[in-house]
């Protein structure tokens, strides 16, 4: 004997759209600058001054002669200076730094790297920010 099976065809499930899964992953920001005032300045400053010193670590390592960083001598030694933005940072009220090799180079700037990360710099760093501007005042009109 046959017996009829009841067939039901399922419905596929209502799928998000790419809008809701977009803001399901992440939280619309309507001005840029309330996303970075969140953000803490002294990690912000480290980011960007680790994100430099990586910048040199390549050049050293690609055999470029100098930057504004360093120079590259004729016995193959390197003068190096540690840069935030165009200001050289004083470290124990030195600006320059010897080492004898692009090895020796690197190694330093890995120190200068861990120091950061470490926070040991951010009191160097943050002597080299831009003081804040002081608002204008509104001329007034000299009444007569």
């Amino acid at each position: 004997m046959a017996t009829a099976k009841n067939t039901q065809t399922a419905t596929p499930a209502q799928t998000p759209s790419f809008f809701e899964v977009l803001t399901a992953i992440a939280k619309p920001v309507t001005k840029l600058s309330s996303a970075q005032a969140q953000q803490d300045p002294k990690l912000a400053l480290r980011t960007r001054f680790q994100a430099s010193v990586a910048e040199q670590q390549k050049l050293i390592r690609s055999a470029a002669p100098k930057s504004r960083w360093f120079q590259k001598l004729p016995d193959d030694s390197y003068v190096l200076t540690l840069r935030n933005g165009n200001t050289a940072l004083a470290i124990n009220g030195t600006t320059y730094f010897a080492v004898s090799d692009a090895a020796s180079a690197v190694k330093f700037l890995d120190t200068v790297i861990e120091g950061t990360k470490a926070g040991e710099m951010d009191e160097v760093l943050a002597s080299t920010l831009r003081k804040p501007r002081a608002k204008k005042e509104a001329a007034t009109p000299d009444a007569k």
